[in-house]
């Protein structure tokens, strides 16, 4: 038979149950979300959204893939943006988790503004002077921010022409009916 317990002593004993219980419990939910892989990033659920074309996706993607087995709630999303900023044609990076496995990378192009005659095509420059490569040609436009808002030049290529001409028809349609409302 075990012995009876003072009062006192059965409540002191329940409280230490419950601290330890409540202590194991905590443990165990800090490992899950930080330690195990419960939550740790899975290469095959990140996505990148990046403008066709304008941006390396693999390195992006290699330097997100980079960080497989990493729970989420650990992963620095501020040193994985600055390490897909150093690659040349990025000039922003935001990184969301998505829960529970995956990431989404946003990606803003840095945008030509300037292009520089080249052996086998033209030289790419953005306003910072990032060189972001040799193309055939240069853009039909040059934009002044990362948007595409604001066009700083405009010209006719073989690129789109259809759309060009179709564009300076437009705009002289738009000039005409301005000057006779003069």
């Amino acid at each position: 038979m075990l012995p009876v317990l003072a009062p006192a002593a059965k409540v002191a004993r329940r409280r230490i149950g419950l601290v330890l219980g409540i202590t194991a419990g905590l443990a165990a939910l800090v490992y899950a979300l930080f330690f195990s892989p419960l939550l740790a990033l899975d290469p095959a659920a990140v996505r990148v959204e990046a403008q066709a074309g304008t941006v390396d996706i693999t390195a992006v993607e290699n330097a997100a893939h980079s960080r497989a087995g990493v729970p989420l709630p650990r992963l620095d999303t501020g040193a994985l943006a600055a390490e897909i900023e150093q690659i040349p044609t990025v000039w922003d990076a935001t990184i969301h988790r998505d829960w529970p496995r995956g990431l989404l990378v946003e990606i803003q192009p840095r945008v030509p503004v300037a292009a520089v005659p080249v052996e086998g095509g033209v030289e790419l420059f953005d306003v910072e002077g990032v060189d972001l490569g040799v193309a055939p040609e240069a853009p039909a436009r040059f934009y002044l921010d990362p948007e595409h808002n604001r066009v700083g030049a405009s010209w006719m290529t073989r690129e789109d022409r259809e759309h060009e001409i179709l564009d300076q028809v437009v705009h002289g349609d738009a000039l005409v009916d301005h000057v006779r409302q003069l």
